[in-house]
């Protein structure tokens, strides 16, 4: 109770707003994937193969990591502790389709456990990358997400929580984003990314919360009341009556 009062007490002293994560929207997690796609092409000025296969890797890693992060609505810790034992793919109906399991996360309190079910996309498709990954990189048990030094060996090892941020920035930059631009994105960018989405496709507080993995409501309502897109939709529907009427006018 007293280290609540007291962050109360500071809250209402500097009077700042709380510090979250930039989301990582769909039209940016597009540019990204599509840019580490011709990095690989970008980089044959590397005279080693080692070098040329340490960037291939890389970026087929960090494609199956930004897509997955986003379609799942993950964490960056939940990715790295993905297991390639709890990836299924499967065929249903002529499609293919990856069934994931986390042993625990963040909001399961019962440590029950949840699965994902993600099927085939024609684009920006989490299944396809998963699989580009782990079968260049020979992965059939373990952390699917590992690091890849120079000479483009893959660690046995994921990914340190630590290294998290810093190999997303780099994938960013390495895909064509400017340096600063990267800086404001975080671990979390991926899962309010898809949030916002969501939402914007129409999604319901309670369907993201099941999908997400959130227990409380006030949780998915914050996302609901940050998100913009009714703001915009209101704004449009002011103003075009207005562009309208002065057109006309003008017109006349």
């Amino acid at each position: 109770p007293e280290i609540k009062a007291m962050m109360k007490g500071l809250r209402s002293h500097y009077q700042k707003a709380p510090k979250k994560a930039r989301p990582l929207g769909f039209g940016e997690l597009k540019s990204i994937v599509e840019g580490l796609h011709c990095a690989p092409g970008q980089a044959l000025v590397f005279k080693s193969q080692e070098h040329q296969r340490a960037v291939e890797l890389s970026c087929l890693r960090d494609k199956a990591f930004f897509l997955l992060g986003f379609w799942c609505g993950w964490r960056g810790d939940e990715l790295i502790r993905l297991q390639a034992e709890n990836a299924k793919v499967m065929v249903e109906n002529g499609r293919r389709v990856l069934h994931l399991y986390l042993p625990y996360t963040k909001g399961d309190r019962e440590a029950e456990g949840a699965h994902w079910r993600l099927v085939e996309l024609p684009q920006q498709c989490p299944v396809n990358a998963y699989l580009d990954w782990v079968e260049a990189a020979y992965i059939k048990e373990g952390p699917v997400f590992c690091a890849v030094n120079r000479w483009g060996q893959v660690s046995e090892k994921a990914i340190h929580s630590k290294s998290i941020i810093k190999m997303m920035r780099d994938a960013m930059i390495r895909s064509g984003m400017e340096p600063q631009e990267a800086e404001s994105y975080s671990s979390h960018s991926l899962r309010r990314g898809f949030a916002n989405f969501a939402i914007e496709q129409g999604a319901s507080a309670q369907e993201l919360m099941d999908w997400v993995g959130w227990k409380e409501i006030s949780t998915a309502i914050a996302y609901l009341k940050s998100n913009q897109s009714l703001h915009q939709s209101l704004l449009s529907k002011a103003i075009m009556p207005i562009d309208q009427e002065g057109l006309e006018k003008g017109d006349a």
